[in-house]
């Protein structure tokens, strides 16, 4: 395959004709993933899981920035459903190389992992998300991208019900669409203004076992919320329905932070740092 993409920046923003769909584009996320491996290369988390890998640009440009720092893992869930559609199939097979190649999707996703010597940091699980079901890696989340599961109210609750007894400290959780999906974002509202004031709403507790009502409790009373709409301006997007984030972004109270960051006790010129 000798049009096969050597970069991750190759395979996202390659198009077969000036009105197709890039890779990055057939979910919106043409420039969240730029966002996202930055805030990887800052950050610097040891677990990160998105649900939902469709074209794998925001899993590949993650991968990336995990690989550039020598540390950490993604996680990546898909059951592969839209691979059916030519719509998301072919795009991916021009950017991959692949012309029309019957690969399977999972076959796809590995093969992308290997060109690109991104396979030590990605992992694709199949999995069907419905909304109810989740994934646990088995360790606590710095960085969660909910891509897949619902983005209304109920499915933003459903989310948070299920991830926050299950991310670190220092975590960012984005939820796709929220931001722009009106009773979405005035949930989410009131649900992080809730939890910043130390308290959990009742529907994040119902039904939960002790263990993760006690792990939330911790968090809040621990932990502060913000909570940031990250949107996108109509001009040059192809997919305009996908335009926006809803961050919510985790970390200890204090008044300095501990997630390995330098502070100083006056203004020194960073000339003079060594």
């Amino acid at each position: 395959m000798s049009d096969a993409p050597s970069t991750v920046q190759a395979y996202i923003s390659r198009r077969q004709s000036p009105e197709a769909r890039t890779v990055g584009e057939l979910y919106g996320t043409e420039n969240f993933c730029h966002f996202l491996y930055s805030l990887v290369r800052m950050d610097r988390p040891a677990t990160v899981v998105e649900l939902g890998c469709g074209g794998a640009a925001t899993a590949l440009m993650a991968a990336q920035a995990l690989h550039e720092n020598g540390h950490g893992r993604l996680w990546t869930v898909d059951n592969g459903s839209d691979w059916d559609s030519d719509v998301v199939r072919g795009p991916c097979l021009y950017a991959g190389g692949y012309g029309e190649s019957t690969i399977s999707y999972p076959d796809f996703i590995h093969a992308l992992c290997d060109r690109l010597g991104l396979a030590e940091r990605l992992s694709l699980v199949e999995m069907t998300l419905d909304g109810e079901t989740f994934f646990d890696p088995g360790q606590k989340v710095d960085m969660l991208f909910a891509d897949a599961t619902p983005s209304h109210a109920e499915g933003c609750l459903a989310l948070l019900k299920y991830y926050l007894p299950r991310v670190s400290d220092y975590a960012s959780i984005f939820i796709d669409r929220a931001g722009t999906i009106n009773h979405a974002w005035l949930l989410l509202r009131y649900v992080v203004a809730s939890l910043q004031a130390g308290k959990i709403p009742r529907h994040l507790v119902d039904g939960a076992s002790q263990q993760e009502v006690d792990a939330m409790q911790r968090l809040v009373r621990s932990c502060e919320f913000q909570l940031i709409n990250l949107t996108e301006t109509a001009h040059g997007k192809k997919n305009k329905a996908q335009n926006s984030r809803a961050w919510i972004k985790i970390q200890p109270h204090d008044y300095v932070p501990h997630n390995d960051v330098l502070t100083f006790g006056s203004v020194t010129s960073p000339w003079e740092l060594k």
